[in-house]
């Protein structure tokens, strides 16, 4: 089974169903990069600088919203502006496609390590041990290879044929080949790491009741309070969330699509699958602000580098005229002193009122 339809066929709107559809899905488009782009590189920023957010779980939201910002800035600019030489290019049909899955790849990668990282600090507490920076980015690393090597079947889905009527080749899908990596896909990249995930999360919760409220005093120097537990627990449970809503559409939708021979006689399901991109991107929004929205110290450190930006704008000029009238005052401060010094070296005397002649 064959499709003579590229890549943005099948996924994008290119005016060709409509300029009004056109138009809201590139404004969707302009807005998701705006604030997914914004929101991203705060938390970047807040988790470079600010030493109190560095630990391991941490570490791999930055991979997150790293990955996040690198698949908007190559992703999006393409999809709105959409050059010439990318509808018949085999090597950027390939590319396209292999970057939109590495990067759903990298997201449930680190969202598993972190959701494995909180279970430790839950169930065994006793194993966490001081994070070194060499192994925390050893394991970013690995996370990074091994998410490039499990896309890989993807960048092969687009072949060349040859219109013998027209005399030419085009870029199409083979549609056998992709509902094989659909599948694929959907297993490895999704299913099977949501199932692990939601495994560690009930035997987080198993632990938490049988624990107790309290923590047993000869574990209470080896663990991390159980509120600031409680709270990045529910970080990463509202990021895998977030994963799970935003890309259930993009497999169900790429599904029926393959499984459907009259896909084409619904339009509906044509349309959904046009908007297929724009659901899944939203997940690159939805990660930094739940992070925002659920971790305390984000937002206080968030608060605390704005409030201090807006006091520097408004004391800028106090500050430079404290500054100015400082100057004059050593200025005459230091003419005073050596007036003194100038009179004392010459013996002078001060003059006294009844020493002054009439």
């Amino acid at each position: 089974m064959e499709s003579n339809l590229t890549y943005y066929d099948l996924c994008l709107f290119s005016g060709k169903t409509g300029s009004n559809q056109s138009i809201f899905y590139i404004f969707g488009l302009s807005i998701i990069f705006i604030v997914g782009l914004v929101a991203n590189t705060w938390v970047t920023v807040l988790i470079t600088f600010v030493r109190e957010l560095r630990n391991a779980c941490n570490v791999f939201i930055l991979v997150l919203c790293a990955s996040n910002n690198v698949f908007l800035l190559i992703f999006i600019p393409f999809e709105i502006f959409q050059p010439d030489f990318h509808l018949n290019s085999l090597l950027f049909s390939r590319l396209i496609q292999y970057i939109l899955h590495l990067f759903c790849s990298v997201s449930i990668m680190s969202l598993l390590m972190m959701s494995f990282d909180r279970w430790r600090a839950v169930v065994r507490p006793m194993d966490i041990k001081s994070h070194k920076g060499k192994t925390t980015a050893l394991k970013v690393v690995a996370v990074l290879i091994l998410a490039a090597i499990l896309v890989l079947p993807t960048g092969f889905v687009h072949v060349v044929r040859e219109d013998e009527l027209c005399n030419t080749t085009y870029v199409a899908m083979d549609l056998d080949m992709l509902g094989g990596v659909t599948f694929y896909c959907m297993v490895l990249l999704y299913i099977c790491p949501l199932c692990l995930i939601s495994f560690l999360y009930l035997s987080m919760a198993k632990k938490l009741l049988t624990q107790g409220k309290t923590i047993r005093e000869s574990l209470r120097h080896h663990v991390k309070p159980r509120a600031q537990r409680s709270r990045v627990a529910w970080v990463v449970v509202g990021l895998v969330v977030s994963f799970a809503v935003c890309w259930f559409p993009y497999y169900l939708l790429l599904i029926i699509y393959v499984t459907d021979d009259a896909f084409y006689e619904r339009p509906m399901y044509y349309l959904l699958l046009n908007w297929r991109p724009l659901i899944s991107l939203l997940n690159t929004c939805i990660d930094p602000l739940s992070i925002f929205l659920l971790g305390s110290r984000f937002r206080k450190h968030l608060w605390s580098i704005l409030c201090n930006l807006s006091k520097v704008g408004k004391t800028r000029p106090s500050r430079w005229h404290g500054a100015l009238t400082a100057q004059v005052r050593r200025t005459r401060s230091s003419n005073s002193s050596s007036t003194n010094t100038t009179r004392t070296a010459l013996n002078l005397q001060p003059v006294l009122p009844q020493d002054r002649q009439c």
